[in-house]
């Protein structure tokens, strides 16, 4: 690789702008170099010594990213995005996690699935609305697992939906004009986020601590399985791109 190839990839790697203007602003820098570089030359010097000179004579990558990526707003604007998408990977977790418990309670049980914890003590006009509107109920207990499936399926599927249309919408509208984070920033995020959720989504399930916020054991566990399995999706995709950290310089197209 040359003195301007490998200036290049440094400076791409730094780069936290978005896709279009890193692609303007390589281009735009590699034409800068080139004809520094022919410049030098011709006044005498060999083309990698004439390469080097441009380089020096340009300035650091450091000193060039640092003052194109802009200062705390374009930052924040960065945190937003990657946020943003990793909100889309979460709502879309919790839609598949909100299934599985769904499919999980027709080959297991929908009272371990979505059942209340054993100690629950509800009040008779709770036990008396579970039993109206699940008639075919054997118990008070089958009835307010069964209306807790039907409630999981619906407001919470639902609700998701909404939320992980509404995320996508963001971060399509968003992707063209908001800078992104460094490369391993996001994955490294996810891995925290999601399986940190997982490792509390699994105590959930084997302790009921959580069965104030939602009823069924067996959904905590599905919820965990959905977070940690994200969450090494995530670490694979750190690992994979804290070993490929050299990059790569993006294709510079002919002006």
């Amino acid at each position: 690789m040359d003195p301007i190839e490998s200036y290049l990839a440094d400076l791409e790697r730094r780069l936290r702008l978005a896709p279009g203007s890193t692609q303007r602003l390589l281009e735009e820098t590699a034409g800068h170099l080139a004809d520094a570089a022919s410049a030098a030359e011709a006044a005498g010097l060999g083309r990698d010594e004439a390469e080097r000179e441009a380089v020096v004579r340009f300035g650091t990558a450091e000193e060039v990213a640092r003052e194109a990526n802009g200062g705390i707003v374009a930052a924040v604007g960065r945190l937003g995005f990657a946020a943003a998408q990793l909100s889309v990977v979460g709502w879309a977790a919790i839609l598949a996690a909100t299934l599985l418990a769904e499919l999980l309670a027709r080959v297991t049980s929908t009272g371990w699935v979505f059942g209340l914890p054993a100690d629950a003590t509800p009040t008779a006009g709770m036990i008396a609305h579970w039993l109206q509107v699940q008639p075919g109920a054997t118990s008070w207990r089958d009835a307010a697992a069964l209306e807790n499936a039907s409630d999981s399926l619906i407001l919470r599927g639902g609700f998701t939906v909404i939320m992980l249309t509404a995320a996508v919408l963001v971060v399509l509208g968003a992707r063209s004009r908001v800078g992104r984070m460094e490369r391993r920033v996001v994955p490294w995020l996810g891995l925290i986020a999601f399986g940190g959720t997982g490792l509390l989504l699994v105590v959930g399930g084997f302790t009921n601590a959580f069965a104030h916020v939602e009823w069924g054991r067996g959904q905590w566990f599905c919820d965990a399985a959905v977070a940690l399995v994200t969450a090494m999706a995530y670490g694979g995709a750190w690992l994979r791109r804290t070993r490929t950290a050299a990059g790569h310089v993006l294709p510079i197209r002919a002006s």
